[in-house]
């Protein structure tokens, strides 16, 4: 009968040092998992202000062209007064 308890015991300190490491696991995966939810929050906001500045370049380079385009007309008459 001794034998039997001691069985019993080590069985379930076995149990216990088996649930202390799952509920270390459980708290590391918990703590990996927050990590990795604050980098998706930084990477979503990062992608956010790349198509910002996306935006705002393609609005400078619209912006230039426009610009070039005027520099283009004023150097054309200019020239064309020049000539006549």
């Amino acid at each position: 009968m001794n034998e039997l308890q001691d069985q019993k015991s080590n069985i379930q300190s076995q149990l216990d040092e088996s649930n202390n490491q799952l509920n270390d696991v459980n708290n590391e995966l918990t703590d990996n998992l927050q990590q990795i939810q604050k980098l998706d929050e930084s990477i979503q906001e990062t992608q956010e202000n790349l198509d910002k500045l996306d935006s705002e370049i393609s609005a400078k380079e619209q912006e230039i062209a426009t610009k070039q385009e005027e520099l283009d007309e004023i150097t054309k008459n200019m020239i064309h007064k020049r000539n006549c």
